[in-house]
């Protein structure tokens, strides 16, 4: 199994945005957890408590509301566990200055990293 992180992002106007992670671990026979989780989706939506969740929604379910309102047994049908444990989660300002220019003066450390090659991963379609 792999654990996958669903980012959903809420957009609140100009101002700022809000993130809501969700952690699946997915079984090693889905090749596409997105589309793992749309047909999950889908699937609810054709169930007799997936019509009532639409309704109550106003037919406007969304992300939010697949992620309250789905029990776990239709994302594991598809392949997918939902993580519910609380990670600890450490907030940081993203634009928050870490040099004080004290480290200027500072002994340099030997570069840990001249024998390693990092392969870094491009997001699909990035």
């Amino acid at each position: 199994m792999k654990r996958i992180r669903l980012c959903r992002q809420q957009r609140d106007g100009w101002s700022a945005d809000t993130v809501y992670i969700d952690l699946f671990d997915v079984e090693d026979s889905v090749d596409n957890p997105e589309q793992a989780l749309r047909d999950t989706v889908r699937y609810f939506f054709r169930t007799a408590q997936g019509k009532v969740a639409i309704k109550q929604t106003c037919e406007a379910f969304n992300w939010g509301d697949a992620l309250q309102l789905i029990p776990d047994c239709y994302f594991e049908k598809h392949g997918l566990h939902p993580v519910h444990e609380d990670p600890l989660e450490i907030w940081v300002d993203q634009d928050e200055e870490l040099c004080t220019g004290e480290e200027v003066d500072e002994e340099p450390l030997p570069n840990l990293f001249l024998y390693k090659t990092w392969k870094l991963k491009r997001p699909e379609g990035g």
